[in-house]
Formats: structure tokens, C-alpha cells, sequence
């Protein structure tokens, strides 16, 4: 059901949902989310090479738990079991950050998209272009990572600092760019 790595000294845990076929529901239609390729991939790479902790899904063609707000069964609430699973593996360790990676069409036009409800201000993201020279990056547009049911919000009210950062195909394609992901989670890590 899940593909892990944890570590217990790491304060970061890098998650992604669409490392398979997902159903979410839009407009009262279930509709199918494609894997979003390469994602898993870097994920383990990053994990491995920094010793941070990561959670994929690997259940075919399940509820999508980015579209999955608190069900209540009876009189108790239960959550979909991607964040029940990050709710376990966040009582084992002391997590700060989860960064919840996701891929995007090309057609936006952007390499990397940062939602997040912290403040970042401008200053971050010009540094960011710095260091990524070359790539489009932009917070909160077009994706803010805000919506009651995503990961990073599930987070962000569990106390961690989250992000839902949404990469371009061309981006993550490209595995010279997993390095440049690298800095921006570490940067962000400092906020």
C-alpha cells in the first residue's frame, strides 16, 4: 500500500500521493489521476542521499488522498489511510517539515511551483532564482497547496511546516534538476 523510508534523526519527510493511478472526485464525476512519472524516483533519491524520511503511495487505482478531506463513520472521524499512515510515522519520529512533491503540465509554463501558506516574501524568492538559474519559479501560482484537502495542509495543521511543490514534466525529466530540487528543500528548511 505505501513505499517508505524513514529515518528517525531526520526532521523532513518528503511525501507524494500520484506515485500511482488515482480516482478524485470533480464536479460530482470520478475522474482518473495519472501517476505523475519520475516522482517516486526522486523522491528515493533525495531520501537517501540526505537522510530525509519519505512516504509514496503505491495502492492502484485508489482515492486520491490530496482530495480526501476527515470522513466521519459513525461518531468517529477517520482520514484517508496515506494521512493516517503520516500520523503513524509522525508519533515514531520528531518531523519540522514535510514537503509533499507533486508533477504539473508543461503548459503552465513554470519549472517549479511552491504552495504554501508561510510567508516567504521576495527576498526568498528572488534567492531562489539565484539558485536555479534558468528555471520559472513561482509561490502559490498555480498551485497553492491550500485547499482543506491536501497533504500539506493535513500537515500544516498537525504543526509541521509544509509545502506542496509542483515540478514541471520537463523539470523532473531532467535528473540533473533533482539536485536543484536538493537546495530549494534545504533552503526552505531554513525558513
Amino acid at each position: 500500500m505505501f513505499k517508505e523510508k524513514i529515518y528517525k534523526r531526520s526532521n523532513i519527510i518528503l511525501t507524494s500521493p500520484h506515485t500511482t493511478y488515482t480516482f478524485r472526485e470533480v464536479n460530482g464525476k470520478w475522474v482518473l489521476h495519472k501517476k505523475e512519472k519520475y516522482v517516486e524516483e526522486m523522491l528515493k533519491y533525495l531520501s537517501k542521499k540526505n537522510k530525509w524520511s519519505f512516504l509514496c503511495y503505491a495502492d492502484h487505482f485508489c482515492i486520491d488522498p490530496n482530495f480526501h478531506s476527515i470522513c466521519f463513520k459513525s461518531s468517529e472521524p477517520f482520514f484517508h489511510p496515506f494521512k493516517e499512515k503520516l500520523l503513524r510515522i509522525m508519533e515514531k519520529i520528531n518531523l519540522s517539515y514535510l514537503f509533499d512533491i507533486h508533477g504539473m503540465k508543461d503548459e503552465y509554463g513554470i519549472d517549479i511551483c511552491i504552495g504554501t501558506n508561510i510567508d516567504l516574501g521576495k527576498d526568498f524568492l528572488k534567492k531562489m532564482k539565484l539558485i536555479c538559474k534558468g528555471k520559472k519559479i513561482t509561490v502559490n501560482y498555480p498551485f497553492s497547496g491550500r485547499k482543506s484537502e491536501t497533504i500539506a495542509k493535513f500537515a500544516n495543521a498537525l504543526g509541521l511546516k509544509s509545502f506542496q511543490i509542483e515540478l514541471s514534466l520537463k523539470f523532473r525529466e531532467d535528473k540533473s534538476n533533482w539536485d536543484l530540487l536538493e537546495k530549494v528543500i534545504k533552503a526552505l528548511s531554513l525558513r
